[in-house]
């Protein structure tokens, strides 16, 4: 018996919202939902992607030839099907989007929805918020001096790597039409723009 996970390509429901998923705890290898989902890849990672005019975007979004970049990577070249035998036991890790549900076809029962308790995933949804990359740009390193996101919360810090496992967070001061001249040279750094919580005061 096969189970198809999310649904066929060109089926899919709309609010399904599996990304795919591990068999029996082995996290050396990742099944992604579908094929097409490797073979249709755009273009992403440090200095690719369409950072172009609108005019470029749009028509990227519209489908130009050759602008996908298949992901070839042996991690997730799992298959999306999943062969089960009667009586026979597989654990499932699945990867999804918490707003979503999960559909199982088998085609010998009706197919099945689960979703995820809204309780499990509240606290950890609020914490989520949007981030904002900026640079190189030149800072005080005493002070950071940026403008802020008009759309974030007033509260914001500027946050970037210092080393291969560390990362520093500043408070952002509104930058000013005032010319300052800082004690200490400027620096080239980049990072992301983010809010700050309060848990992290």
């Amino acid at each position: 018996m096969q189970l198809t996970l999310g649904g066929k390509l060109g089926r899919v429901r709309g609010d399904d919202g599996l990304l795919g998923y591990f068999l029996d705890d082995d996290y050396r290898l990742f099944h992604p939902v579908h094929p097409a989902v490797l073979a249709a890849a755009r273009p992403g990672g440090p200095r690719k992607g369409f950072l172009g005019s609108r005019t470029e975007v749009e028509a990227f979004a519209g489908g130009l030839a050759g602008a996908a970049e298949p992901i070839g990577h042996p991690y997730v070249q799992g298959p999306s099907e999943l062969t089960v035998r009667p009586r026979q036991r597989r654990r499932l890790t699945l990867l999804l989007v918490p707003g979503g549900k999960v559909h199982v076809t088998s085609g010998i029962s009706p197919r099945k929805d689960v979703a995820l308790l809204r309780s499990w995933i509240t606290e950890a949804l609020a914490r989520i918020a949007p981030s904002f990359r900026v640079g190189p740009v030149l800072v005080d390193p005493e002070t950071i001096r940026l403008p802020r996101v008009s759309s974030f919360d007033p509260e914001q810090v500027f946050t970037r790597r210092t080393g291969p496992e560390t990362w520093r967070d500043d408070p952002i001061v509104a930058a000013s039409q005032q010319a300052l001249l800082p004690d200490a040279p400027a620096e080239a750094q980049e990072g992301y723009i983010r809010v700050r919580f309060e848990q992290e005061e």
